[in-house]
């Protein structure tokens, strides 16, 4: 019996879920075979690639930090600003790629903080079950509820005497977990109730045996998927707190000079949006706006087009 039981685990665990070539290799052929996605990665991979090579060529601190140019300041895109300048006098083409290297840093970061905890939960709360399981999923429900901005405006607003980068992060990634939270636990639900689980459990594997050597392998796309569209949602979110509250928080006036400072010491693609009478500048300066917006979608499409990509991976596996 005891044989039976191993072949049974070895067998659900290799070849029920897990392909022969393995997930990675799945994941190629099928990127290989998504033109849009395999664009997506190239031109994700080559903004990296540039954004990094810029730490070496801007220096951020000086830029940000230098007094106001009057002379050149609101000046349409010419031949010697592509982008135009800002209501400072700092050219538009450095200002944005400043501000696209605080977003990817900001997102990944936020990805990683809040993809990781959001795995956590949705291991243990599916894998254990029961009573638990309801109870951690009522916490999700609960946090879900309510609208992020609305959440974020009430959790900055409460910090916003210690506002920083990291606060800003955390913010994310406290509103950012429950969707990763979701997908695993859903799909770790499912899996728990396969043979080889429950085969392992019968010889006595121990439960953290079991997570990180049967399950998190054979969840491995599942993982990837949530992950990437994770980090879809996180731009998403700043982008639009940017937009709606930076400059006038809609639950009671003005936000302190702490986050006023903040968005100008750490301009984002979000930040870029707005600024003093941006009604204004919507209608008048386009270049103030438009190449943030057009960056934006560019990177929310590609890694939009990554994670579908990853969960038609995550059906093949199943295959």
């Amino acid at each position: 019996m005891r044989k039976l039981l191993k072949k049974v685990v070895k067998k659900n665990s290799k070849t029920n879920v897990f392909p022969k070539n393995g997930t990675f290799s799945i994941i190629k052929n099928e990127l290989l075979r998504d033109k849009i996605a395999l664009v997506s990665a190239l031109f994700l991979a080559i903004l990296l690639v540039f954004l990094i090579l810029s730490f070496f060529v801007i220096d951020a601190d000086s830029i940000l930090n230098a007094r106001r140019d009057l002379r050149i300041i609101h000046r349409p895109p010419s031949h010697d600003f592509w982008l135009g300048t800002d209501e400072r006098g700092r050219d538009g083409v450095v200002m944005l790629i400043i501000a696209t290297r605080n977003t990817m840093i900001i997102t990944l970061l936020a990805t990683m903080i809040s993809s990781a905890f959001g795995i956590v939960y949705g291991l243990f709360s599916g894998y254990v079950g029961g009573l638990v399981d309801r109870l951690m999923n009522s916490i999700i429900d609960v946090i879900t509820s309510v609208p992020n901005l609305i959440l974020m405006l009430l959790i900055i607003n409460f910090i916003s005497g210690y506002f920083s980068v990291i606060g800003f992060i955390f913010t994310l990634s406290v509103l950012a977990w429950t969707s990763v939270a979701r997908v695993v636990r859903a799909r770790v639900v499912q899996e728990r109730e396969l043979e080889y689980i429950i085969a392992s459990k019968t010889l006595g594997t121990t439960h953290l045996k079991i997570i990180f050597k049967k399950l998190i392998p054979n969840l491995s796309t599942v993982i990837i998927a949530s992950v990437v569209l994770n980090a879809v949602n996180i731009i998403i979110v700043e982008a639009g707190l940017a937009f709606f509250n930076f400059q006038h928080s809609f639950i009671g006036g003005p936000l302190p000079s702490r986050l006023v400072q903040f968005s100008d010491q750490t301009p984002t693609l979000g930040t870029l949006l707005v600024s003093t009478g941006y009604t204004h500048i919507l209608r008048f300066r386009w270049w103030r706006w438009i190449p943030a917006m057009v960056v934006i979608v560019l990177v929310l499409f590609s890694i939009n087009s990554l994670g579908n990509m990853l969960n038609r991976t995550t059906d093949v596996t199943k295959r």
